[in-house]
């Protein structure tokens, strides 16, 4: 999935990041791991600035609960919880990237991968809800 917009605070933890990106519609947080920068809480990265546009490719992960859902149902994806990357999903599962992380449509061209903590075995069409962590991928 990706998140377009601008960079409204960044938390840091050694090289753990935990951004907050204002989109056209919403606020999503999300944990971004940067190797190659290391800093304390309350230093400022050189890489990334405040109010700079950025471009996401976002996953969810850390998924220990699922469940299938009966029938069609209303994709979504919300963030209920401010100032944590921890989201829901409701969408379709349209393929199978491993034996632990699928692919979720969540609106037309707009999908999710979704890591699960185990293996397991979903089918193509399924409709699920998943509540895991919002990850910057790559």
């Amino acid at each position: 999935m990706k998140i377009s917009g601008k960079i409204k605070s960044i938390d840091v933890d050694g090289y753990e990041r935990l951004l907050s990106i204002q989109t056209d519609d919403r606020l999503v947080w999300c944990n971004l791991v940067q190797p190659n920068e290391y800093l304390e809480p309350g230093q400022s990265s050189i890489y990334l600035k405040m109010d700079e546009p950025v471009q996401l490719k976002v996953g969810l992960f850390f998924i220990a609960d699922h469940r299938v859902l009966e029938g069609r149902a209303d994709n979504a994806m919300s963030q209920d919880a401010y100032g944590s990357p921890h989201a829901i999903v409701i969408g379709e599962v349209i393929g199978k990237i491993s034996s632990d992380t699928y692919l979720i449509e969540i609106e037309k061209n707009d999908q999710i991968e979704a890591q699960f903590e185990s293996n397991l075995e979903l089918n193509i069409g399924d409709y699920i809800r998943v509540a895991g962590e919002l990850a910057v991928l790559d």
